[in-house]
């Protein structure tokens, strides 16, 4: 099933191991739309503010250098042109302080990076299902 929401998928993500596999998870799990990569924050914040930058969904780590991902997240959730963009945290912390921080900045969702192919796997079949297929995103032009 093609995607509904098929704008890009913007990946603000630095380790490159991390981007690659999840990249490739997205192919195997029949995601079309295009991928932008922004290895650090203020590459993230410098792609977005471009007026053709409209990505149907944001995949954010936390840990980046520079502007790390809470930093993002409130100048996104401060802007009234970005505020509406989804924002999926992925990051490697658990920690309860990290999420309740990041629901409180207006992440979406926050999700903890995924040990083993089989659970990242799983986990973007659901991101493919809810964010690009099932909901109505802002900003999407089919």
């Amino acid at each position: 099933m093609e995607s509904k929401n098929g704008g890009q998928l913007l990946i603000v993500e630095d380790g490159d191991e991390d981007f690659d596999v999840l990249r490739l998870a997205l192919r195997d799990a029949g995601v079309t739309n295009e991928l932008v990569r922004c290895a650090d924050g203020d590459e993230a914040l410098a792609y977005l503010a471009r007026k053709d930058a409209r990505p149907a969904l944001i995949l954010l780590d936390l840990n980046l250098p520079g502007l790390d991902g809470r930093e993002v997240l409130r100048e996104l959730r401060a802007s009234a042109s970005l505020r509406t963009i989804p924002v999926m945290v992925l990051s490697t912390s658990n920690s309860p302080r990290d999420v309740e921080l990041c629901y409180r900045e207006g992440a979406n969702c926050y999700a903890v990076k995924p040990i083993g192919l089989d659970k990242l796997e799983r986990l973007v079949r659901l991101i493919k299902e809810f964010w690009l297929e099932a909901m109505e995103l802002p900003g999407v032009h089919r």
